[in-house]
């Protein structure tokens, strides 16, 4: 069966209708569902949900709000990381990142109550993960 967008894929089936003929609905990908960069109520309800009270005002007088631009995360070259840093190095999430810890796959140290992350330990891990991969990286394919 294809959906009216001309796209096959697997029909998500619900309850019965009140006819009691089975209420077909058919999704191709997560964006059909819900786009994350969208808030169900629209995309006023996030920005008013982040204005402050003066922003807000000031919108609602009729000035033109900037808009909230997404603004890439830039982590910056040193030998010591935050754990979000070693997150976003990694592309990994914190759960992970502890775990990985707990292993012993990723060292850290601490200073006084923060864990950081050195660089020589997230070189460390990327190049245990290319070992266990088992593919040669330096030749040619």
């Amino acid at each position: 069966m294809t959906p009216s967008h001309g796209r096959p894929n697997a029909p998500i089936t619900g309850n019965q209708g009140a006819s009691g003929n089975r209420l077909t609905r058919h999704v191709t990908d997560v964006t059909d569902v819900t786009d994350p960069g969208e808030h169900p109520l629209g995309p006023s309800a996030t920005a008013a949900v982040r204005r402050r009270p003066a922003d807000r005002a000031r919108h609602e007088q009729g000035d033109v709000m900037p808009e909230l631009a997404h603004v890439p995360t830039v982590v910056p070259t040193r030998h010591l990381y935050r754990i979000p840093e070693a997150m976003a190095l990694l592309s990994m999430s914190r759960s992970v990142i502890y775990e990985q810890i707990r292993a012993g796959r990723l060292k850290t140290v601490k200073q006084g109550s923060a864990r950081l992350v050195p660089a020589v330990a997230i070189n460390a891990y990327v190049e245990l993960l290319m070992s266990e991969s088992g593919v040669e990286f330096d030749q040619a394919s």
